[in-house]
């Protein structure tokens, strides 16, 4: 994104190019002449509609494959969820467990894009790694558990019976 903060990237090591998810074309031209793509684009945001999920994470993902496609990628790195394995995966949830995210859309798209992917590797050895982490970390990571701690302590969030506990 050009709005994001690149301060904490070593731009030395790396080639950072830009697209945009819902236009082919601006992926084709991000893809031209690239050794690898990392794609970690995706709605983060609980609130986005099933729509916004499915045009950014199954559309965008269908659209960048097509335009690696045509280049002569060392690897594509999917940044996918450990929630395909659902909101509450199981202690010994691991890459052979079954898909069971389809309870929200943000899982379901994920899992339409693995699919997608894995598709490509199956039929034409497109080479595809997935990632399936849980929460990112980092210097700027601004988590759904840290947003409401923020409300609370700007005064945004009323309580009930001013916060007593009691009604």
């Amino acid at each position: 994104r050009t709005t994001s903060d690149l301060s904490l990237l070593n731009l030395d090591a790396i080639e950072l190019v830009q697209g945009d998810m819902t236009d082919s074309e601006s992926l084709s031209r991000a893809a031209k002449g690239v050794d690898w793509v990392f794609h970690s684009a995706a709605p983060v945001d609980d609130w986005v509609s099933r729509e916004v999920f499915w045009k950014v994470n199954v559309d965008g993902t269908r659209m960048l494959l097509e335009a690696c496609r045509k280049q002569s990628l060392s690897r594509f790195v999917f940044l996918s969820s450990i929630n395909v394995y659902g909101l509450h995966p199981k202690p010994n949830t691991n890459e052979e467990s079954p898909y069971v995210g389809k309870h929200h859309p943000y899982c379901e798209t994920k899992i339409e894009a693995e699919k997608m992917l894995l598709d490509a590797f199956e039929k034409e050895r497109f080479p595809v790694t997935i990632l399936r982490p849980a929460n990112i970390w980092g210097p700027t990571a601004n988590a759904w558990t840290i947003r409401p701690v923020q409300r609370l302590l700007r005064n945004e969030v009323r309580l009930i019976d001013g916060g007593s506990g009691t009604i």
